[in-house]
């Protein structure tokens, strides 16, 4: 079991992919996620690691840093658009399509989705 940084409780990532195995098959588990800066000294990084090796793929996409208008250094990154092209094309090869997010970003792509051939659950 695992635990993911922010949260209140333990994710165990190995339940979902046995989970699905025992109901067909498993077509693939995405993993997405920004990395900011030199990932090694990241927490997050023995998490990438696991994931990769225990069946999923991982999808990063580094942030980008840029200075705003009042002199401060941000960092901006996000993997939305990468999450949605692989949900449209891997709806194409699938029968059913899981999607879990912490947030509700995804409610169009869902109800697009709803309307091709993969039909994600609500979430709501």
């Amino acid at each position: 079991m695992l635990r993911q940084r922010g949260l209140a409780s333990k994710v165990d990532f190995r339940k979902p992919i046995a989970a699905f195995q025992k109901r067909g098959y498993l077509a693939g588990a995405y993993y997405h996620t920004v990395l900011i800066g030199d990932q090694e000294a990241r927490p997050i990084h023995p998490l990438i690691d696991w994931l990769d090796y225990d069946g999923y793929h991982v999808v990063t996409k580094p942030a980008k840093e840029f200075t705003d208008s009042f002199g401060q250094r941000r960092l901006k990154g996000n993997v939305n658009v990468e999450l949605a092209i692989g949900a449209i094309e891997t709806c194409e090869l699938v029968v059913h399509l899981l999607m879990f997010s912490g947030d509700g970003h995804f409610t169009r792509l869902v109800t697009a989705l709803q309307r091709s051939r993969a039909y994600p659950p609500s979430g709501r």
